[in-house]
């Protein structure tokens, strides 16, 4: 249990008052929970948009906004900042790995890093007009298939750095919990969504594998900032494969 409050605490800004005696092997079990924190964050989601359809009717615009609006929130922009980080550095890091990382840790943000935040939320936005009035059930995959994501990562991929938001996890892994989840997860989107669930699972391996492979390219591993990145494009890319049947 202290291994996902933990995991909720560090990946969310959840109000959990618990105060947690956390040592390595917390962190490192807290890992495994990174998964059940992209439902909750759903499960948050989708009561949101209850209320929001309870209070305002059907107002699509209105709906998706307040809804992106709570999920960036509830996670405290954590994601958003490392696909900033990410676009930066990949940008001005010039092919130099050493370069790269060391623009990742600037803690601000150039141009380029802002306009991808803002085509990302926008593409989530527009997403979400459709997906609330007729697909509100993707609302609570879409956290769980980034974070699952972000998972497979760090248990394919070298970590970059010595030190790091993610170096905790990467120490005495054990894969086979991460591909049984992601087992279960691709399962159950397959039962529920049908060709839907197909296209979306098979385009967040596309988009993970082609992020993946630049991570390799450039700086041979992934940190905690491309990991937050990733995240970040497979919930866009979820959202809009669960379109795709409803255009």
């Amino acid at each position: 249990m202290n291994a996902f409050l933990y995991a909720l605490q560090f990946l969310t800004r959840l109000p959990i008052t618990v105060q947690l005696s956390v040592d390595k092997e917390i962190e490192r079990r807290s890992f495994y929970w990174h998964g059940c924190v992209g439902i909750v964050l759903g499960a948050c989601l989708m009561l949101t948009h209850s209320l929001t359809q309870w209070l305002f009717g059907a107002a699509p615009i209105l709906n998706a906004g307040i809804v992106l609006f709570l999920w960036v929130m509830l996670t405290g922009a954590l994601h958003l900042d490392g696909l900033g980080d990410s676009v930066d550095a990949w940008l001005g890091g010039y092919g130099d790995k050493e370069k790269t990382l060391a623009i990742m840790k600037d803690p601000t943000s150039g141009p380029a890093a802002i306009v991808w935040i803002v085509v990302v939320l926008l593409l989530k936005f527009a997403a979400l007009t459709l997906l609330l009035a007729h697909q509100p059930m993707a609302l609570l995959f879409a956290p769980l298939l980034g974070r699952m994501a972000s998972m497979v990562l760090f248990v394919t991929t070298p970590y970059a750095r010595t030190k790091g938001l993610g170096s905790a996890f990467k120490d005495g892994l054990e894969a086979q919990w991460v591909w049984y989840q992601t087992g279960l997860c691709c399962i159950t989107l397959f039962i529920l969504f049908k060709t839907s669930g197909l296209i979306t699972i098979a385009s967040c391996l596309a988009i993970g594998y082609y992020l993946r492979s630049l991570m390799l390219q450039r700086i041979e591993g992934t940190t905690g900032d491309t990991a937050g990145a990733l995240i970040e494009c497979v919930e866009t890319v979820a959202l809009l494969g669960f379109c795709i049947h409803l255009i």
